[in-house]
């Protein structure tokens, strides 16, 4: 899969992006909303493969990441996109809604991260896919 990962935090960038790439993903990374606003339109521009799917923080300096994930379904993008935070679900849930996006609470094992990428993990209802356990019934939060 071809993965926009979008994180504020070097520390957890860097775990996640080393996570994601030795489970064969391609993953591009930006620090700031404004730098994935530019990694999505330069992707689309230069007529490389789409992503197919887009996981972002909430909070980073400028914009958020709600920003970002509003501006790829403003452009068209259909694929998923996954929030990746340490706000509680309640918190953020109809944020999530609007621009149907999956919840996935900070932290995550190297694990559970494979398997939400994957997209073997369970609805939490109320419209929004959610990190919290996995298909298989294994509570994964950080774990």
């Amino acid at each position: 899969m071809k993965i926009l990962f979008c994180e504020d935090d070097f520390d957890t960038a860097e775990f996640v992006v080393a996570v994601l790439k030795s489970a064969g993903h391609v993953v591009e990374y930006a620090q700031t909303a404004d730098q994935a606003v530019t990694l999505f339109d330069s992707n689309a521009k230069n007529g490389d493969a789409h992503f197919d799917i887009i996981v972002t923080d909430i909070e980073m300096a400028g914009h958020s990441g709600l920003f970002f994930a509003s501006y790829a379904r403003a452009q068209g993008f259909e694929g998923r996109i996954a929030v990746y935070t340490g706000y509680e679900r309640d918190v953020v849930i109809s944020s999530l809604q609007a621009v149907n996006a999956e919840f996935w609470p900070k932290p995550q094992s190297a694990q559970c991260l494979a398997h939400l990428v994957d997209g073997s993990h369970a609805p939490c209802g109320e419209g929004v896919r959610c990190g919290l356990y996995e298909s298989c019934g294994v509570k994964c939060e950080g774990k």
